[in-house]
């Protein structure tokens, strides 16, 4: 580990880290409709580590929340595009099976590919998380990934 990864290391454990109680508060009181704070807290911490000199940042604390602030923001302006009931196989087969007709049956296989072809051109952690949230059904996909991967 370099020296300027140390020190990033060490500035984040100290002047970052501690706030993480007290952003989750914030986040859940704020944003109580979101349910994604394990999601915001994770992208805000990203977004602090990809900061070029994070030694100029005056207060830690106070670029943390409003960096989660404006992502929370907007989260609830990105329109919602999916359903958030998980994509079942017996979803999907009712599709396939509601005796429509060959144009029907072959439009819904086109868009059937175009979501799969969508979902595999996603970057890998988004595709796994899509996939855990939006087919598998799962809420809190960090915590399923933690007992997943133990």
């Amino acid at each position: 580990m370099s020296s300027l990864e140390s020190e990033r290391s060490r500035w984040f454990a100290e002047q970052v880290q501690p706030h993480e109680p007290e952003l989750r508060a914030y986040l859940r009181h704020r944003f109580p409709h979101t349910g994604e704070v394990d999601d915001l807290v994770q992208e805000s911490y990203l977004r602090l580590l990809r900061t070029p000199n994070p030694g100029r940042i005056e207060s830690a604390k106070a670029y943390l929340f409003a960096t989660a602030r404006n992502l929370a923001l907007a989260l609830c302006r990105r329109p919602r595009i999916f359903s958030p009931e998980p994509v079942t196989d017996y979803a999907v087969s009712r599709i396939l099976e509601e005796g429509a007709d060959a144009a029907e049956l072959l439009c819904t296989k086109q868009e059937i590919a175009l979501l799969l072809d969508a979902i595999d051109n996603l970057p890998r952690r988004c595709r796994e998380i899509f996939i855990l949230r939006k087919l598998r059904g799962w809420r809190n996909v960090r915590a399923k990934w933690a007992e997943r991967n133990t």
